[in-house]
């Protein structure tokens, strides 16, 4: 989704440009963006910036206003970081994270792909921490949370996505929709459309962040670690928005299936967590 210039917020005026930001052309000049960025424009000391701007934009006076009279300004850009602190509607304090952007941020940092980089983990360390807590699970309004966002377009991944939390996660997007040239050597069975294999590890998972969603499409698998005789049993297959209201039935549609090839394992499985404790026997 593009954003022009007159939709976004106005500018912000700061005195000093914060690191990560890149030189994209000097004053009067023009630059095409083909993913969302944050730009500044400025001269040492005074810069304007503006937030998840795509498309061709024009670093001049007229676009931002003048930081500094009478001073040559350039033109700046960072590409937005894939992740910050955001609140949901009843005021729940959550770990925003935007899978999308972390193509572009990795290589801003020059960091090993999207092929390398492909879980991520997002937990509350309660254990070596004296002022955090251990997560309620069903949540509270008090517990902190994970919100997926940015997130239908995860081809960049081209091993797949995890994410792995012991927060509540709040899908708030479309989640992993677009197809992509399946593995060599591997054809979906039936000509089916192939998309990079993912997985979310979550106690809790709900949907909608915004608004709650009128029906949930799912397809995958839906698997449950939690012991047979917790005392808080798990309920995998049950489904409630942001606000905590069951989905109704009719509105839900799963397509569960099994893994049959190895290019359909995300980076992290079930079998991840699997630990085998065997006994050998003495050797005589």
């Amino acid at each position: 989704m593009k954003a022009t210039l007159s939709r976004l917020c106005d500018a912000i005026a700061l005195t000093s440009l914060p690191v990560g930001y890149i030189k994209a052309c000097d004053e009067n000049q023009s630059y095409n963006f083909t993913s969302p960025v944050d730009v500044a424009y400025g001269a040492a000391g005074s810069y304007y910036f503006r937030q998840a701007v795509s498309g061709n934009v024009i670093f001049n006076n007229a676009n931002f206003g003048d930081p500094m009279a009478g001073a040559p300004k350039v033109g700046y850009y960072r590409p937005p970081f894939p992740f910050e602190i955001k609140s949901l509607p009843n005021g729940r304090i959550c770990v925003a994270v935007y899978p999308e952007r972390f193509s572009v941020f990795l290589a801003l940092l020059g960091a090993d792909s999207t092929a390398v980089n492909h879980s991520l983990a997002v937990n509350v360390d309660y254990v070596n921490t004296n002022t955090l807590t251990k997560p309620f699970i069903p949540s509270t309004d008090v517990d902190y949370g994970v919100i997926l966002q940015e997130c239908g377009n995860l081809t960049t991944f081209t091993k797949g996505f995890s994410l792995v939390t012991n927060l509540s996660l709040h899908i708030g997007d479309d989640f992993n929709v677009t197809s992509m040239t399946p593995p060599s050597g591997y054809t979906p069975p039936g000509g089916a459309a192939f998309y990079p294999p993912c997985s979310l590890f979550a106690p809790e998972q709900r949907y909608g962040v915004g608004t709650n969603p009128l029906a949930i499409v799912f397809n995958g698998q839906v698997g449950s670690t939690a012991r047979d005789d917790a005392q808080d049993p798990i309920r995998p297959l049950d489904t409630e928005t942001t606000s905590g209201v069951e989905l109704a039935a009719n509105s839900i549609s799963m397509n569960l299936s099994t893994i049959s090839h190895p290019a359909e394992l995300p980076p992290i499985t079930m079998k991840n967590w699997l630990i085998v404790i065997e006994e050998i026997g003495r050797e005589y």
